[in-house]
């Protein structure tokens, strides 16, 4: 269970067409183009000693599935740290965003972290597959190939011991592309009749964003926003992923917290209050709209009906936000 947070432009592009594909599994992986090592020494994959293998994901400290994956990843470079695996975290966000976050996070954080150069990594791999959503992880193997990619916490554990093995060879390799091409036309089929249904919503959101990103007025925008939370009502999946983003996204230099919280509310309302990250991105927009104590109630309810453990460690560290901050 994992919110599959994204930008509003990349929503938009998920469900209107994804960008073209140009790289396949077994591509040559692209250098690693970074603007400041975070974390860990300086990675260069053009520097490859025919023994190391690289899991490069890409993450955003605002995205909850992000953070959520930190821990499995922590843990997956203690459990290769002897056998010449090296672990990348790369966010295109600013240096001191990431810098805080990761000071922060102390050893909980524990494997090499970058900030992107002007999102020149990022189109290396997640642009050359056609990929929008964060957190995606890739392995890259001892001849610098990439040869597998999907969420960090997506199966990679099977893959990796077979990769660090020399045991991935071209036919599991294909295997695995057969099956992921057979969900990929499946999820495409899903998503183009939810694109269809969903249009009139996802255009009112993408003027809304692009307004807001070009700095236009919010009051101007709001009526963009309405227009979209009233198709959209029914849809809580769809409304909790912008609400978040619009609340938490850097690229957004104002937000209209009245808005994003009757967002988050419309989708808490529309999932019955059973979907903990819906419930945490509400108690999250109740927080930063100056409710807190309310905020804290929600949060009480995710947090009892939350099994995950991985996501229990996120929604506790929004708890103790909340608190730190109504004491």
């Amino acid at each position: 269970m994992h919110r599959p947070l994204i930008a509003v432009s990349a929503i938009v592009a998920l469900t209107l067409g994804s960008a073209a594909q140009a790289a396949e599994l077994g591509s040559k992986a692209a250098p690693l183009k970074i603007a400041k090592w975070v974390k860990g020494e300086p990675v260069d994959l053009s520097k490859s000693d025919g023994k190391t293998v690289y899991v490069i994901e890409f993450w955003a400290t605002w995205c909850a599935p992000c953070r959520a994956s930190i821990p499995h990843l922590t843990e997956l470079q203690k459990k290769y740290k002897d056998k010449h695996v090296t672990v990348v975290g790369v966010s295109d966000e600013s240096v001191d965003t990431v810098s805080k976050f990761v000071e922060k996070q102390g050893d909980k954080m524990g494997y090499t972290v970058a900030v992107d150069d002007h999102e020149k990594t990022g189109k290396g791999y997640m642009a050359a597959f056609g990929l929008n959503g964060i957190p995606h992880a890739f392995i890259v193997d001892q001849q610098g190939k990439i040869v597998w990619h999907d969420h960090p916490m997506g199966g990679i554990d099977e893959v990796l011991d077979l990769v660090v093995a020399g045991k991935f060879d071209k036919a599991t390799r294909e295997k695995l592309l057969a099956q992921r091409k057979a969900e990929e036309e499946k999820l495409a089929a899903a998503q183009k009749a939810e694109a269809e249904k969903m249009r009139p919503a996802i255009e009112a959101i993408d003027k809304y964003a692009t307004g807001v990103m070009e700095g236009k007025p919010l009051a101007e925008m709001r009526e963009h926003a309405e227009k979209f939370l009233e198709i959209a009502s029914d849809n809580p999946m769809f409304l909790n992923e912008v609400a978040w983003t619009l609340m938490m996204d850097e690229k957004f230099p104002a937000r209209d917290m009245d808005m994003i919280e009757k967002m988050a509310k419309t989708a808490v309302d529309a999932s019955k209050g059973e979907d903990t990250n819906i419930l945490d991105t509400y108690a999250y927009a109740l927080h930063k709209n100056g409710k807190t104590a309310e905020a804290i109630k929600v949060q009480e309810k995710a947090l009892k009906m939350e099994e995950d453990e991985d996501l229990k460690k996120v929604l506790n560290e929004h708890m103790a936000e909340f608190k730190s901050q109504n004491s």
